[in-house]
């Protein structure tokens, strides 16, 4: 099984809730590893994208995949759209079916995310559609400045994202 991080460069700098948050989404995607190889490491492009190092066994060289904003670009300001959708609305705004489709949209936005990382990476190693999913969560975090109001929000609702 494999092993997810961020790159430790990415922690000089930045602030708590940014790193709580990030914390908590490499929790999520660690929670069934078994400390085995390969590793991989998520590193933020400068262009706002995200590569993904993986690492194999000891003197093995490893494997960059690359994800230029320019390709996940429509579904990271998706994603952004939502989450800011769904702060607002928890300003009193929105009934609870607007949740439920704020949801399914977050939920659709991963799905097409997860199928890209997925491709990707197949190359390197197996992971299959659901944790690619969650990938898109570090991706997103990696690759978005967020303003406070909304760091925490990507993860409030439901279970579809």
């Amino acid at each position: 099984m494999v092993r997810f991080r961020i790159a430790p460069a990415h922690y000089d700098g930045s602030n708590e809730a940014r790193e709580r948050e990030w914390e908590l989404a490499l929790a999520d995607l660690n929670a069934d590893c078994d400390g085995g190889l390969p590793t991989l490491t998520f590193e933020r492009r400068r262009d706002g994208g995200a590569d993904i190092v993986v690492a194999g066994p000891a003197g093995a060289a490893p494997a960059r995949v690359s994800f230029p904003y320019a390709r996940l670009r429509s579904q990271l300001r998706e994603y952004r759209d939502v989450i800011g959708k769904m702060a607002r609305a928890d300003g009193g705004w929105a009934g609870s079916r607007d949740f439920d489709a704020l949801d399914y949209a977050k939920k659709l936005v991963h799905d097409e995310a997860g199928d890209i990382i997925k491709a990707k990476l197949d190359d390197h190693v197996v992971v299959e559609h659901p944790l690619a999913r969650r990938m898109f969560t570090v991706i997103f975090l990696l690759s978005n400045n967020l303003p406070r109001h909304l760091v925490n929000r990507h993860r409030r609702h439901g279970s579809a994202g």
